[in-house]
């Protein structure tokens, strides 16, 4: 953005540059004396005077008329009065300095030099004291004539307009870094993500955390229907076979989307998975009412099989796999050689598999994760993402290639039109289709302690 406004800035000025009509200065010197400069002595201080009241009078009309028409009769050129006309003298040295400025080169030439015989003329009908006799005012430096235009100057209009350019632009960065700090609009989200907007949840009713199943047909429950839709629309074949489903920070309500859009995929006839990745503050088991374990935990150390620890929902092609229960450490297990034997072989039970995972910033097993899925579901809830925890958080995911599907918003409004299903443009299908997901490698990201939870 800074870059695109200095353009413009610059590019502006150089077009206000362009349409100025090109001006001509020229300058010409003339000395005053109180005598003769033959005689040999100059009085300093009443020449100075004199070139100092010559100066007062050089710009009046009767002057100026007369300083053209003496300048068209020495030239030749038409008469007419000068863009400008300016004289200048310090009051300490009997120098007199005529500056004239004009469209016509040879004009402003014209006009200064005449100043040398019409300067007296003129002046000697309005104030004789002041008046110069010829021998009293001397060229010094006659006016050359000017080649080059005076005005536009092209070096300090390009200049006004960079350091335009640059405040302008640092400005609107600086605003736009204010405004996006705090995202509590769905569209701010997007334009921060740069992602396919997949559905927008809105507010939760209380202790209405499964709503596909206490009121499918409420708002709520369609916009997980919705979701479930968009997810259908990344690939040619059917959503991704597996996702990792993690939020910036914690309370942004990953959980519930992941049991709602497991509900919804179950629904449409798919054989769907989901697993509570989140070793730390596991909750995906007292949402079903399930048991903790045997779960993950368990599975991974081989305290039970998956036949023992997956947990069907009744009337439906749902399964659970819990958290468990272990007392070694969440990393060791998330990156223990077992994990992705163990995600292959749930892939081989299902059609989907959703990884319900903790919270990306304040702990890093999101990233161990992603590294083995077919893609990455952001959820992003309503006043709590900010533009600073989401641009992280996307910065994470691309240290380690995770493949970004799009993102979720939670607790917006509740209002149809915006909810979807939407058709994603195909470039965001081709750009969210991953690699084979059974041949991606560990990523190596250090631990962060933290203990925050998911919802």
């Amino acid at each position: 953005m800074l870059a695109l406004v200095v353009l413009a800035s610059t590019l502006g000025a150089a077009a206000a540059a362009a349409v100025q009509r090109p001006a001509y200065e020229t300058t010409s010197v003339l000395v005053a004396t109180t005598g003769a400069i033959s005689d040999g002595a100059v009085p300093t201080q009443a020449a100075a005077q004199r070139a100092l009241d010559l100066s007062r009078f050089a710009v009046t009309r009767p002057v100026v008329i007369e300083a053209v028409a003496e300048a068209a009769r020495a030239s030749g050129l038409p008469e007419r009065t000068p863009d400008g006309i300016s004289a200048e003298a310090d009051g300490v040295s009997p120098f007199l300095t005529l500056t004239v400025t004009d469209r016509d080169p040879q004009w402003a030439q014209a006009v200064a030099n005449a100043y040398l015989a019409a300067l007296p003329d003129a002046l000697d009908d309005i104030d004789p004291g002041v008046a110069a006799s010829a021998e009293q005012l001397t060229s010094l430096t006659p006016a050359a004539l000017p080649t080059t235009p005076s005005n536009p100057d092209w070096s300090l209009y390009l200049s006004m307009g960079l350091l335009l350019g640059l405040a302008l632009g640092t400005g609107l960065v600086i605003f736009r870094e204010a405004v996006q700090k705090d995202s509590h609009d769905p569209d701010d989200m997007a334009r921060v993500l740069n992602l396919p907007m997949l559905g927008i949840i809105p507010l939760a009713e209380p202790k209405e955390t499964l709503p596909l199943r206490a009121s499918p047909t409420s708002p709520r429950a369609e916009a997980y229907r919705a979701v479930q839709a968009s997810l259908s629309f990344l690939r040619e074949d059917g959503p991704p076979r597996s996702l990792v489903v993690t939020s910036a920070s914690s309370g942004e309500g990953v959980s519930t989307v992941v049991a709602n859009v497991g509900l919804s995929l179950s629904g449409s006839g798919r054989r769907v998975i989901l697993v509570d990745a989140n070793l730390r503050r596991p909750s995906l088991h007292e949402l079903f009412g399930l048991t903790l374990g045997p779960g993950l935990a368990d599975a991974l150390t081989e305290r039970s099989t998956l036949a023992e620890a997956l947990q069907t929902i009744e009337g439906t092609t749902l399964r659970v796999l819990s958290a468990g229960t272990s007392s070694d450490s969440h990393v060791e297990m998330l990156t223990s050689a077992r994990m992705p034997e163990l995600l292959r072989d749930l892939q081989k039970e299902c059609d989907v598999l959703l990884l319900d995972t903790p919270p990306l910033l304040p702990v890093a097993d999101a990233l161990f994760l992603a590294v083995h899925a077919a893609g990455v579901l952001l959820v992003a809830r309503v006043g709590t993402a900010t533009g600073d925890r989401l641009r992280r958080t996307l910065d994470a995911m691309r240290t380690v290639n995770a493949p970004m599907v799009g993102f979720v918003v939670n607790g917006g409004e509740d209002d149809p039109e915006r909810m979807g299903p939407r058709r994603l443009p195909r470039r965001h299908r081709e750009r969210t289709t991953p690699p084979d997901d059974t041949n991606a490698a560990m990523g190596e990201t250090p631990d962060a302690e933290s203990t925050s939870r998911t919802d």
